[in-house]
C-alpha cells in the first residue's frame, strides 16, 4: 500500500528549488490566486508614485556638491516671484543703437505686459537689462509652473501676441526665447518623434515576440506578467519612498517597466527554452517544467543580486533622483525574482506544452511540418494539395555536379548554435582572440568620447527661442541667460559689509574669462542683498558658452577657488548656476565612471561568484560586462561623432549604458556560467561543456537579445539624445547576447580549464635512476 504523496515524494538529494519548483508546478491555481490577491491589494492600498512626485523640480546634484547647496540658499535667503520665466528680446530692425524713444517703447510694454493679464503671468521681473553696447535689451517676465508645464504652452503664444501688437509701428523687433519659451517651441516635434518610436516599438513588440516564441500565446505571456508584477512593484517602490520621505523621480514608473520587461524577457526565455528541451528529451510535461524551473531557478537568485547591488550604487552616483530610482529598481527585481520563481512556472504549468501552439517542436518526434499537418484538415486540402509532379531537377543536377553542397545542407539537430559551439570548443583560443579584437576595435571609439553638456545643442534652429538666444548675442556675452551667481553669507546672519561687499564683487569680476557683473537689482545694480541683509547675489557673465568645456573648467577651478579665498572674514561663498551646476556634474561622472561604477560591478561579480560557487565567474563576468558596455560607448562615438558630425554625446550616456546594457549582459552571462558549471557537472569535459552551454543556451540568450535590441533601436527614430541612447542601448546588448556571453565567456572558460599545469620538479635522488636491466637465468 502507498501513500498518497508518493507520486510527489521528494529525493533527499533535492534542494530548495527542487521543492519549491515541485511545489508551484503542482499547484498552479493557487500560486496564481495568490499573485492575484496580492497585485488587488497593492493596488488598492499602495500610494502612487505620481503622489510621491514633489511639487517642484527636485535638485540634479546631492547635497554634497556645491551648486546644490547654492540653489538652497537661494530658495531660502531670495524667495522666487516666479517658478519659471521668459525673456523678451528687443533690438532695431536696422540693427543699430537703442535710441531713448525706443527704451520709452520698452518701458510701454512692459506695462503692456502686466495690463494683459494673461494666464500663467506674474508680472515682469525687475527691470529692462540693456546690453553695453545699447544694442539688446531684455525684459524677464515671470510665470507660473515650471518651465515644463503643458499649461504653459497657450500663455507663451499669447504673450508673443501681446508684444508684437504693442511693437506694431515701432523700429523695434522682439523674440520671446528663455526656458519656457524653449519648451513651447521645441515640445511638439519632440512629442511627435517620441509618438512615433513608441508606436514603432509596440508595433513591432508583438510581432518579434511571435517570431523568437513562435507562438501568440508565448508572445502574451511575458505582457500579462509584466501587467500584474508592473502593478506590485510600482506600489512597493512608492511605500519604499513614502516611508524613507524621498520624492519620486517623475521617470522612475517608466524606467521601472522598462528594467522588468528587460529581466522578464530574460527569465521567461531561459524557462521557455529549457522547458523545450526538456519536452523534447522525453520527460513527462510537469516532470520536465519541475527540472527545467529547478534549472533557471538556481540562476535567478544569482541574477538578482547582481542586479540589486549594481541599482543599490545608483544613490552613490551623486544624482539626487538616483536615490529615488535605486530603491525602486531593488524593489522592482525583487518581486521579479519572486514571479520568476513561481508566478511563471505557474502559469506554463496551467498551459502546458500549449505554450507551444501551433509549433511541435517541443515534441521529441515532431509529427511533419505545419504544411503536412494542415493537409490532414480536409477543409484545407484545397488550400495545401499534395505534389504530383517530382521535385525541381535543377536542385538535383545542382547536388550531382557539386557533390560538396550537401556537406552545408542543415542536419537535424545540428543548426547554427550547434556549430558555433561545436566550433568554440573546437577553437577557443581563436574564439576568444577574435571576441576580444572585435570588441577591442569597437571599445577603441571610446577614446575619443566627448561629453556634451550643452541640451540645446541638438534643438531646431528655425523657432522663435533659438532666434532669441542669437539676438542676444549681438549685445550680451554668451552666457548672459545662464549667469554664474554667487551666493556670499554670513556665519549668523550679520549684516554684510557693504565696502567689503564691493571689493568682493570687484574681485571676482576681474577674474580671466569673466566678462563682468550682470545687474541683480536696480538700487545696487550689480549686488542683490536679501531682507534680513545677510546674504548677497552676485551674477557673473562668462566670455564663453556656459555650457562649453572651458567655461565649465573655469567655474569649476578658478573662479570657484577665488570665489573661497577672497570672501570676506566671516563669510562663506558658494557658487551656483548652470555652469556651476555642469561642472559639478562633470566631476560627478568621473568619480562614476572611474570608482562607483566600477566597484558596484565588482561587488556583483564576487556575489554572483559565491552564489555560483565558481570564483572564476567574477573574472568573467567583469570582463565580459565591462567590454560590452565600452564597445557600446565606442560605436555610439564613431556614429554620431565621426560620421555624424555630432560635437560630443550627452553626459547622461554612461548611466544609460550601465543601467540597461550592464544590467542585461549580467543576466546573459550568468545563465552561461550557470549551464557550463551545469554541463561540467554531468562529467562532460570542458570543450565538450561549451558545446553544448552554445548549443543549448545560445537561442534563449539570442531570442532575449533580439527582443530587446528590436526595442530599444525604435527610440532612435525619435533623434536627438534620444537616438544616443536608443543605439547604444541596442548595440549593447547585441554584444552582450551574441558576442561576450554567447562566445568570449564560454571560449575562456575552456581556456582557463584546460590551460597546462604547471610541471613538478623531478626529485633530485631519482632525477638520473633507470630501471636495472633483467639478467637472463644461466
Amino acid at each position: 500500500m502507498t501513500s498518497g504523496r508518493s507520486a510527489t515524494q521528494w529525493p533527499e538529494e533535492e534542494d530548495v528549488f527542487d521543492r519549491l519548483a515541485r511545489l508551484v508546478v503542482h499547484n498552479p491555481w493557487k500560486v496564481v490566486l495568490v499573485w492575484a490577491v496580492l497585485a488587488t491589494a497593492t493596488v488598492a492600498l499602495a500610494p502612487t508614485l505620481d503622489e510621491q512626485t514633489g511639487s517642484k523640480p527636485a535638485a540634479l546634484l546631492s547635497e554634497r556638491y556645491e551648486s546644490t547647496r547654492a540653489a538652497a540658499v537661494a530658495t531660502a535667503k531670495f524667495p522666487p516671484s516666479a517658478d519659471s520665466t521668459a525673456t523678451v528680446v528687443l533690438s532695431r530692425v536696422d540693427g543699430g543703437p537703442l535710441t531713448t524713444a525706443d527704451r520709452a517703447h520698452v518701458d510701454s510694454l512692459t506695462r503692456r505686459i502686466v495690463a494683459a493679464g494673461i494666464d500663467h503671468i506674474t508680472g515682469v521681473t525687475g527691470p529692462p537689462t540693456i546690453s553695453t553696447n545699447h544694442r539688446v535689451e531684455m525684459v524677464t517676465v515671470g510665470l507660473t509652473g515650471h518651465a515644463e508645464d503643458h499649461a504653459q504652452l497657450d500663455t507663451v503664444p499669447r504673450l508673443r501676441d501681446t508684444v508684437r501688437a504693442t511693437l506694431a509701428g515701432t523700429p523695434l523687433t522682439a523674440a520671446v526665447t528663455g526656458d519656457a519659451a524653449m519648451f513651447t517651441d521645441n515640445a511638439p516635434a519632440f512629442e511627435a518623434g517620441l509618438l512615433v518610436a513608441g508606436v514603432v516599438a509596440i508595433a513591432r513588440l508583438l510581432p518579434d515576440q511571435l517570431i523568437i516564441y513562435r507562438s501568440p500565446v508565448g508572445a502574451l505571456l511575458p505582457v500579462a506578467v509584466i501587467g500584474m508584477i508592473g502593478a506590485i512593484a510600482t506600489g512597493i517602490a512608492a511605500w519604499i519612498l513614502q516611508a524613507a520621505d524621498l520624492p519620486a523621480n517623475p521617470s522612475l514608473a517608466i524606467i521601472i517597466t522598462i528594467v522588468l520587461y528587460g529581466v522578464a524577457t530574460n527569465h521567461i526565455l531561459f524557462l521557455w527554452f529549457r522547458y523545450r528541451e526538456r519536452l523534447r528529451a522525453g520527460d513527462e510535461p510537469r516532470t520536465a517544467l519541475v527540472t527545467a524551473s529547478a534549472r533557471v531557478g538556481r540562476i535567478v537568485p544569482a541574477s538578482t543580486a547582481a542586479l540589486a547591488i549594481l541599482f543599490a550604487a545608483l544613490p552613490l552616483t551623486g544624482y539626487a533622483a538616483a536615490t529615488s530610482l535605486g530603491f525602486g529598481l531593488v524593489a522592482a527585481v525583487a518581486v521579479m525574482a519572486a514571479a520568476s520563481l513561481t508566478l511563471v512556472p505557474a502559469v506554463m504549468s496551467l498551459l502546458g506544452p500549449k505554450l507551444f501552439w501551433p509549433s511541435r517542436s517541443w515534441q521529441p518526434n515532431p509529427t511533419g511540418s505545419l504544411r503536412e499537418r494542415l493537409r490532414r484538415h480536409r477543409w484545407l486540402a484545397w488550400a495545401n494539395p499534395p505534389r504530383t509532379r517530382p521535385p525541381s531537377t535543377w536542385s538535383t543536377r545542382l547536388r550531382q555536379r557539386m557533390p560538396w553542397l550537401a556537406k552545408l545542407r542543415r542536419k537535424p539537430g545540428d543548426g547554427g548554435f550547434h556549430q558555433a559551439g561545436r566550433f568554440t570548443g573546437r577553437r577557443p583560443a581563436v574564439v576568444a582572440a577574435a571576441s576580444t579584437g572585435l570588441l577591442a576595435v569597437l571599445a577603441f571609439g571610446l577614446l575619443g568620447m566627448r561629453p556634451d553638456y550643452d541640451h540645446t545643442r541638438h534643438l531646431p534652429s528655425d523657432t522663435e527661442w533659438a532666434r532669441g538666444l542669437d539676438a542676444v548675442q549681438a549685445g550680451f556675452p554668451a552666457g548672459a541667460l545662464s549667469p554664474v551667481i554667487v551666493y556670499l553669507t554670513t556665519a549668523a546672519d550679520q549684516p554684510l559689509n557693504p565696502a567689503a561687499l564691493r571689493r568682493y564683487a570687484d574681485r571676482l569680476a576681474a577674474v580671466p574669462g569673466v566678462s563682468g557683473n550682470l545687474p541683480a537689482d536696480p538700487d545696487t545694480g550689480r549686488i542683490e542683498l536679501s531682507q534680513d541683509g545677510s546674504t548677497a547675489r552676485i551674477n557673473l557673465l562668462l566670455n564663453s558658452d556656459p555650457y562649453a568645456p572651458q567655461s565649465l573648467d573655469l567655474v569649476g577651478g578658478e573662479l570657484r577657488d577665488t570665489a573661497h579665498t577672497a570672501a570676506p572674514p566671516g563669510t562663506t561663498a558658494l557658487v551656483g548656476g548652470v555652469t556651476a551646476t555642469f561642472a559639478d556634474i562633470r566631476h560627478a561622472n568621473h568619480r562614476n565612471l572611474w570608482f562607483v561604477l566600477p566597484t558596484a560591478g565588482i561587488l556583483a561579480a564576487l556575489a554572483v561568484a559565491l552564489l555560483l560557487r565558481n570564483l572564476t565567474a567574477a573574472l568573467h563576468l567583469t570582463v565580459a560586462t565591462a567590454l560590452a558596455a565600452a564597445s557600446a560607448l565606442g560605436v555610439t562615438t564613431y556614429v554620431f561623432q565621426h560620421i555624424g558630425g555630432h560635437p560630443g554625446l550627452s553626459f547622461l550616456l554612461p548611466m544609460v549604458v550601465f543601467l540597461f546594457v550592464v544590467t542585461t549582459g549580467t543576466d546573459y552571462t550568468i545563465l552561461t556560467l550557470a549551464r557550463l558549471r551545469e554541463e561540467k557537472e554531468l562529467g562532460k569535459d570542458p570543450r565538450t561543456a561549451a558545446h553544448h552551454t552554445i548549443a543549448q543556451a545560445g537561442p534563449a540568450i539570442g531570442g532575449a537579445g533580439l527582443l530587446l535590441t528590436g526595442f530599444f533601436a525604435a527610440t532612435v527614430l525619435a533623434g536627438g539624445l534620444l537616438a544616443q541612447m536608443g543605439l547604444a542601448i541596442a548595440i549593447g546588448i547585441i554584444i552582450c547576447a551574441f558576442v561576450t556571453s554567447m562566445f568570449l565567456v564560454p571560449s575562456l572558460a575552456v581556456l582557463l580549464a584546460t590551460r597546462p599545469k604547471r610541471r613538478q620538479p623531478t626529485p633530485p635522488e631519482t632525477a638520473h635512476t633507470t630501471k636495472p636491466l633483467a639478467v637472463p637465468a644461466r
